[in-house]
């Protein structure tokens, strides 16, 4: 009997550590291969890079081939990315391209350079205080926009989620409840420091995140700006 409690609390831990939620960082600025490491040595598993901005009309993030490069040098083997897309009235006075324009850049700039990521997020927010306003074109034309972003990534084949939150989404789309497709994987941001899933708030049809965004801009990890994340297993 002894023995078979034993090993009944043997599997039931290594079943834990195996389906335990994991923690993951993301980077929109340069970081280096030591940055990364460091991370990835403080249990941070996965990279989540900027590879899209929304500046100009749309553009690929020039640090995302060298972040890439860096995260793999330093031993990252699960890595993301997000596009922030242009999606305004104007960006310094240029005219959003398409969003069919946008994911094809973003596409062929990763087939090009034989990147590899697992997931693609289609980050949906509003604009801080330190950012030029973002989905200012009425909720009307914002929900077309996100018709039409979903339809091209659709269209790829590839695995792709939404990054956002309840606030921003109900802005943006005039509706907290709008479903755009409530079938893709969520990462949501709430900035609250706590490494859990539990705190979830309903919008846009999900009942759950797959991830969520506990803290931003953090500079205590490894002396270098990450937001920090935590993802279900």
């Amino acid at each position: 009997m002894k023995f078979l409690i034993l090993s009944f609390l043997f599997i039931t831990n290594i079943t834990r550590l195996i389906f335990a939620d994991y923690l993951a960082i993301d980077a929109a600025f340069p970081r280096t291969k030591k940055d990364f490491n460091c991370a990835l040595n403080k249990g941070y598993q996965r990279a989540i890079l900027r590879g899209y901005r929304e500046i100009y009309g749309g553009q690929i993030d020039p640090d995302f081939l060298q972040n890439y490069n860096n995260a793999i040098a330093a031993g990252y083997k699960y890595i993301d990315v997000y596009m922030f897309p242009s999606a305004t009235k104007s960006t310094n006075n240029k005219t959003n391209k398409t969003p069919q324009q946008q994911v094809r850049e973003l596409v062929n700039f990763i087939h090009t350079n034989h990147i590899v990521v697992q997931t693609l997020w289609l980050d949906i927010e509003k604009a801080d205080k330190t950012n030029l306003a973002r989905w200012n074109m009425g909720t009307t034309k914002n929900r077309q926009f996100l018709k039409e972003f979903h339809d091209v990534l659709e269209s790829t084949k590839w695995n792709w989620g939404v990054y956002s939150r309840s606030g921003d989404w109900k802005t943006i789309t005039g509706d907290i409840n709008w479903e755009l497709n409530s079938s893709k994987k969520l990462w949501y941001i709430k900035v609250d420091q706590q490494q859990s899933l539990n705190n979830f708030q309903p919008f846009g049809g999900w009942k759950s995140g797959i991830g969520k965004q506990f803290d931003q801009n953090n500079n205590t990890l490894c002396n270098a700006i990450f937001d920090l994340n935590i993802f279900k297993a």
